[in-house]
């Protein structure tokens, strides 16, 4: 069994357009979940936020036993120690990101949950002994500077659900570490599924005495949540198969900028000069990164 500090030598052809780019696959992902997000906040409003966790754990879990047997692909995994420890932590974060959705804004929540990079990077350089360059430390400082102007932080933050939202960061820090490393190993249809199933029997215990017969409405909207799910866990899980996982986590804060967005359209929210400075900053700093990370890649293969 390879060791937590091997060096990965898949795709070796990794990076070739900024297309190919991890960077590129996790903006999309972040496009994704901020949709999930916000489907999310609007089934919370008719189910407790871990029925849904369990419903959506369901129906991925569903679809990807589906997707396995037409691929002729098996789900047991070689690794199964990693992959139920990324399952349970991916969970755990999973089930404190969905109630802080449901009970503070949806901004705040993305923002908080969005703190994951830090710790991915934390983890990675403990764990994978990736060390990030001065210029990845730089611009990840910006982001999060950017993503601070869009929230502006009021007192929301000092909520309890607030600490639980943080919570979740540190638990995707953690997973989403794993993930790089798994991916060097197992099929992505294998990292995504134990993740759902876990998540699916974690939320038992919590909807046990609290269960709430779904209407068809709200799983309409599980069902719409679920599908943005499993998209953007596949393009997440591609994007670590691509790039270092700490650098590539930044591009998850364009999430706040759809968040954003979606909070303009459907509730109204209009941001202010700070807040649209805000997007200004982190959309630039992501990009920024991601030619920067395209072009050392570039240098070190010419």
């Amino acid at each position: 069994m390879a060791s937590i500090g091997d060096t990965v030598t898949a795709n070796p052809e990794r990076g070739k357009s900024l297309l190919d780019s991890g960077y590129t696959w996790m903006a999309g992902a972040a496009f994704a979940f901020s949709c999930m997000g916000a489907v999310t906040k609007w089934a919370s409003k008719t189910l407790p936020s871990h029925e849904i966790v369990f419903f959506r754990g369901l129906l991925i879990s569903l679809v990807i036993l589906g997707l396995a047997r037409r691929q002729r692909v098996s789900l047991r995994g070689t690794r199964k120690g990693l992959l139920l420890l990324r399952g349970a932590l991916g969970s755990g974060a999973l089930i404190c990101f969905y109630y802080a959705i449901a009970e503070i804004r949806l901004a705040d929540a993305m923002t908080l949950q969005l703190a994951n990079p830090i710790f991915v990077m934390l983890f990675a350089t403990l764990a994978l002994r990736e060390i990030p360059t001065v210029v990845e430390i730089v611009l990840l400082g910006t982001a999060l500077v950017g993503a601070i102007l869009i929230v502006q932080p009021g007192s929301s933050l000092f909520q309890w659900a607030s600490w639980i939202a943080l919570l979740s960061a540190v638990f995707s820090g953690m997973a989403y570490t794993l993930v790089r490393k798994l991916s060097q190993t197992e099929h992505r249809l294998t990292i995504i599924f134990v993740y759902s199933w876990m998540s699916c029997v974690l939320a038992v215990p919590l909807m046990w005495d609290s269960f709430v017969v779904p209407s068809w409405q709200s799983l309409g909207l599980v069902v719409g949540l679920s599908s943005l799910a499993f998209l953007g866990q596949w393009l997440m899980t591609a994007a670590y198969e691509k790039e270092k996982a700490g650098p590539v986590s930044s591009m998850n804060y364009l999430g706040v900028v759809f968040a954003g967005l979606w909070g303009y359209f459907i509730w109204s929210e209009i941001p202010n000069g700070l807040a649209f400075l805000g997007m200004v900053v982190l959309v630039a700093s992501c990009v920024a990164l991601s030619v920067y990370r395209w072009s050392q890649q570039r240098a070190v293969r010419s």
